[in-house]
């Protein structure tokens, strides 16, 4: 039933795409567009559950480069239950996107069983602003893995915020050189208020 409608719908664009009016042909091509990016996300987001990793990881990258939610859907499903590679792969293309929409899954990543994953999660929060995400992050930073601390420290000094120097100082006596170091170049970077400002 859905596959006929979509032929009829389809045929009819095909024979308005030869319309007399300029307008109408356009807007028939546009539409007939549309009608194979919707064709095209469907058969992508199939071989996500293909048996092949090469095939589920090629169907990834292709709904990255689409912009239909169903794209975005399919993305948001690897990131939520694939191994943590194809976790990974999402998560990076999700950030590539910068669609608002990614923001929650993303922040769900953030509790990832795999470090890398949270790393890379973490990586791809910072293109967004959200007054949200500074709080996620220092709410992990204390008990965090030395590596996702590395990262969590490099985002929140570029960050800037004030609000992270009483999360950032004890940090200057991490056990970790690498650490302490990031810990002293994001404290370098926060914006504390000038003398006398209240």
């Amino acid at each position: 039933m859905v596959a006929d409608l979509q032929e009829t719908v389809e045929a009819a664009l095909r024979a308005a795409a030869e319309d007399p009016d300029e307008g109408v042909r356009q807007a028939a091509v546009i539409a007939l567009e549309m009608c194979d990016t919707r064709r095209r996300v469907e058969d992508l987001v199939r071989g996500l559950d293909d048996p092949e990793k090469k095939v589920q990881v090629r169907s990834l990258y292709a709904l990255g480069e689409l912009r239909d939610v169903r794209a975005l859907q399919g993305l948001v499903q690897v990131m939520r239950s694939a191994p943590a590679d194809l976790r990974g792969i999402a998560i990076r293309l999700l950030a590539k996107r910068r669609d608002d929409r990614a923001i929650g899954p993303l922040i769900e990543a953030l509790d990832d069983p795999s470090v890398d994953v949270r790393i890379l999660a973490v990586e791809a929060l910072r293109v967004f602003q959200d007054r949200r995400l500074m709080d996620a992050f220092l709410a992990m930073l204390p008990s965090a893995e030395d590596d996702l601390k590395v990262k969590l420290l490099d985002v929140l000094g570029g960050i800037g915020d004030a609000g992270a120097v009483p999360v950032i100082l004890p940090l200057l006596q991490d056990p970790s050189p690498n650490v302490r170091r990031l810990a002293a170049e994001a404290l370098g970077q926060v914006e504390l208020p000038a003398e006398g400002a209240s």
